[in-house]
């Protein structure tokens, strides 16, 4: 979406930053909050152990693994905005 807009004929300075500084909030909050497809793996595997009829079986380190890289993914694509937007990072 970034992407798009900033190659949009109507894209200005101001309203850029704008949405520089948005896409960046959202990833850090995606850090720790799931996003609607997560949420939608997430209670279908606590419900049955499963997702989409495939049993899943995990392991006692495999949410914190996760939780971990996918904090570090988040704050890599977050860190990647920052050097692209310098004027942006906080």
């Amino acid at each position: 979406m970034l992407s798009l807009f900033l190659q949009s004929d109507s894209t200005t300075v101001v309203n850029a930053m704008a949405h520089i500084e948005a896409c960046s909030n959202k990833l850090i909050a995606m850090k720790e909050t799931k996003g609607q497809h997560l949420a939608k793996f997430v209670d279908s595997f606590k419900a049955d152990g499963a997702f989409m009829g495939i049993s899943i079986k995990q392991n006692a380190t495999d949410e914190a693994t996760f939780q971990s890289l996918r904090a570090q993914f988040f704050t890599a694509l977050n860190d990647n905005i920052c050097q692209r937007f310098p004027s942006t990072a906080y």
